[in-house]
């Protein structure tokens, strides 16, 4: 979808909620009064009232209304959506008053989400407009809940729309975590699926796999218990990693929901100024001694200044390096996205002779701090 741009406070909320709750973005729109977030595209044109289609799209569900504006659909389930694809989807908003309605502007609950701008855009009584909403899905596994708010003039509360989708890999986790639904649990289980071939678990939270019940090596379902009390290092890992030899499935990360592990991570944040927009990257299988580039994303964060940038220079890259004996790991490239953030590639190149599971720890320096995220993959 052409003419986007990203918001930093949509962005900001979509990391911090990942940070506390195993990366779901269902969180709490911006207040009134927060700086403009939604994205640009050109308006379109208003559609006479009499040539509105009320039937209801794919996955879409029921209807919205704040008693001025009337949105069909209310919500857009997507099903199983693959981690880093994009989902453009449409809503129509109708004023079903006798007046005029001005949309003040749109707040969405995540940078994931990339929408129309609709800011102060006048609806005449029965008027209609298609308002598209894009929703970006991250590379880990996980429900995946987007919000946007449509903030309305004249005192109305603001209508809410959705787009739900189910984060999935080729090998499917039930439950997509570790920890339990409120990070209060240190033991369980989970189920482990394939959707194709059988497959065998080379390991499971950095130990050998723990099955539940006897089960063949190679199997399409895998069911393992997780153990976060014995020697499981909460301070500095925030993924149960499986490793497998599924073709299309090396690495399987799960978020672990352990209060160590949410929005109490990465506290320096608050001090430099800005974050990982994901502080995890799945690098699948890769060949030792062989570079191979990759991309993360940081963004300005200054919650407690609303916003506001008062240390400029968080954005000048310094170095990128590995925290990690045995593997390298270099800056290729900084290219800025928006105002609020900057694309870093990066190389990493395990040491010849390494094979097996690798589970690395990246630093990022700038010129306000040092900021770390874990790469993931099989080492061929």
């Amino acid at each position: 979808m052409h003419g986007h741009t990203t918001c930093t406070v949509c962005g900001l909320t979509s990391l911090l909620f990942l940070l506390a709750c195993d990366g779901s973005s269902s969180g709490t729109p911006a207040p009134e009064g927060t700086p403009a977030v939604e994205t640009a595209l050109q308006d379109p044109p208003p559609v006479p009232p009499s040539a509105v289609d009320q039937a209801m799209p794919a996955g879409g569900v029921g209807t919205a209304s704040n008693g001025a504006l009337q949105v069909i659909p209310g919500r857009f389930e997507l099903g199983d959506i693959a981690p880093g694809s994009s989902h453009e989807r449409t809503f129509r908003f109708r004023n079903i008053t006798s007046g005029p309605i001005k949309i003040l502007r749109s707040v969405a609950s995540c940078k994931c989400t990339a929408t129309t701008d609709v800011t102060n855009r006048v609806l005449a009584p029965g008027e209609s407009i298609d308002f598209i909403a894009e929703l970006s899905a991250p590379r880990t596994p996980g429900l995946k809940e987007a919000k946007v708010q449509i903030i309305v003039d004249g005192g109305l509360p603001p209508l809410t729309l959705q787009v739900i989708g189910d984060v999935a890999m080729p090998i499917k986790a039930a439950p997509t975590y570790v920890g339990g639904p409120k990070g209060d649990t240190m033991r369980g289980t989970v189920r482990l699926e394939s959707k194709d071939v059988p497959f065998n678990i080379i390991s499971a939270g950095g130990a050998p796999a723990d099955h539940v019940s006897p089960t063949e090596s190679s199997s399409k379902v895998h069911d393992l218990y997780w153990n976060l009390e014995d020697g499981f290092d909460l301070d500095s890992r925030i993924w149960w990693v499986v490793y497998t030899d599924h073709p299309e499935c090396p690495v399987l990360p799960l978020r672990i929901r352990n209060p160590l592990t949410g929005s109490r991570a990465d506290m320096a944040r608050y001090d430099r100024h800005w974050m990982f927009d994901e502080n995890v990257v799945n690098a699948g299988r890769i060949r030792a001694g062989e570079p191979v580039e990759f991309d993360v994303v940081i963004a300005h964060y200054n919650p407690r200044g609303r916003g506001q940038v008062v240390k400029p220079t968080w954005r000048n890259v310094l170095s990128v390096a590995s925290a990690t004996p045995g593997v390298d790991s270099r800056m290729v490239a900084v290219t800025p996205i928006s105002r609020d953030e900057i694309r870093i590639r990066f190389s990493i190149t395990p040491e010849p002779g390494t094979s097996g599971p690798l589970y690395a720890f990246v630093d990022v320096e700038t010129d306000t701090g040092t900021g770390r995220f874990a790469v993931l993959a099989l080492v061929d």
